[in-house]
């Protein structure tokens, strides 16, 4: 499944949790595009057709939160977690992203 982003973020499917965890390095690729991406191929479609990640959560903000901090400017760790498209999606500020699958009701939920 890792040649299937572009830009790049591994992912690989635990089926002990049922979840997916995918990596990413947000020096290339933004948390936001990194979720919409993940999320768009997990889903069959294109990353144009699901709704706007906006609708469920800041990007901007997701993106300030979630990037990769250096040493000189590490403000500590963060996690968020939000539901997009059918999908509870955790993101961690060191490029881990989890995504489970909640259903096919699940996909208009905020």
């Amino acid at each position: 499944m890792d040649d299937a982003f572009d830009p790049p973020v591994s992912v690989q499917y635990d089926p002990e949790t049922e979840t997916y965890r995918g990596r990413f390095d947000s020096n290339v690729v933004t948390p936001s595009t990194a979720v919409s991406r993940v999320v768009a191929s997990l889903s069959g479609e294109d990353v144009t057709d699901l709704p706007p990640l906006y609708d469920f959560i800041d990007p901007d903000a997701l993106d300030t939160l979630c990037t990769k901090r250096t040493r000189s400017h590490r403000k500590g760790d963060c996690a968020v977690e939000f539901t997009y498209h059918g999908h509870r999606v955790r993101l961690e500020s060191y490029g881990i992203l989890k995504i489970e699958h909640l259903g096919s009701d699940a996909h208009n939920t905020k």
